[in-house]
């Protein structure tokens, strides 16, 4: 009798080893549910210029990089846009809409930056540069996020 008790008790041992491999194999690792997770938001987060509302004034004639896609995500928004215009005209034309910006000409190129931050958190920031941007153009970069305040 003694020996009909341990091998029903190793058989429901078995049973219950083998059920928790199955549900223990059939679940994704984290570092899958990460990969999948992270490829779902890439896909929400890359948009086109003409979608991504930034809430800045679009310089006339600009196009979007090719190379770098806008990011729209809950807390950030970012564009590139690319212009053969003179980096003077483009300071000149956004300074009128936004404010001064702070310029900086280096010996690789010329920068300026503007940036704005409201008292509930919200960050605007515009860059336009020759460093950051194909020969013989000028890049404008868009940002406008939430500082986590």
């Amino acid at each position: 009798m003694v020996s009909g008790k341990i091998w029903i008790g190793s058989i429901a041992a078995i049973l219950m080893l083998s059920l928790f491999m199955m549900i223990g194999c059939s679940e994704k690792t984290t570092e899958e549910k990460n990969a999948e997770d992270l490829s779902k938001q890439l896909s929400i987060e890359t948009t086109t210029a003409d979608n991504l509302d930034i809430g800045f004034p679009i310089y006339p004639g600009t196009e979007q990089d090719p190379d770098q896609p806008p990011i729209n995500t809950p807390h950030m928004k970012n564009i590139k846009l690319l212009t053969s215009d003179s980096f003077e005209e483009v300071v000149a034309w956004y300074s009128k809409e936004l404010g001064e910006f702070d310029v900086d000409h280096q010996e690789k190129g010329s920068q300026a930056l503007w940036s704005k931050e409201t008292d509930d958190g919200i960050f605007q920031a515009a860059t336009i540069t020759t460093i950051f941007a194909p020969a013989g153009k000028v890049a404008i970069i868009l940002v406008k996020g939430k500082t986590g305040r």
